[in-house]
C-alpha cells in the first residue's frame, strides 16, 4: 500500500453540523478512525451556504479539531459531502489545446 492511500479525509457539511473524520488504513487494509472534529453549522440553512464567512469558519474548526486529535495533517485532499434538493451534478466534458 502506498503512503498516499494510508490516510482519508472526509467532510459531511450538514445544516446542523459539520464534521470530518480522519481514518488510517493498515497494512491488513484495516481501517481506525484516527481523528473526528465537528461543529455546529453556521452560515448554512437547508444544504445551502448563506454566510460564506460563517460556513468557511465552522467547517475550517472542524478540519482543524481532526487534524488535532488525529496529529494527522490533511495534505492530499478529502471527500467532500453535502446534500440539498437544489445540488445537482452535471457531467462536463472538455479539452485544452496546449
Amino acid at each position: 500500500m502506498s503512503y498516499r492511500n494510508k490516510n482519508i479525509a472526509v467532510l459531511d457539511i450538514g445544516s446542523s453540523k459539520v464534521c470530518c473524520m480522519i481514518v488510517s488504513k493498515d497494512e491488513n487494509d484495516i481501517s481506525k478512525v484516527m481523528g473526528l472534529g465537528y461543529k455546529a453549522s453556521s452560515g448554512i440553512h437547508s444544504g445551502i451556504i448563506t454566510d460564506i464567512n460563517l460556513a468557511t469558519g465552522c467547517i475550517s474548526d472542524a478540519i482543524r479539531l481532526a487534524e488535532k486529535q488525529s496529529n494527522i495533517s490533511i495534505k492530499d485532499g478529502l471527500t467532500v459531502s453535502i446534500s440539498s434538493s437544489k445540488i445537482f451534478t452535471k457531467r462536463i466534458k472538455s479539452s485544452v489545446a496546449i
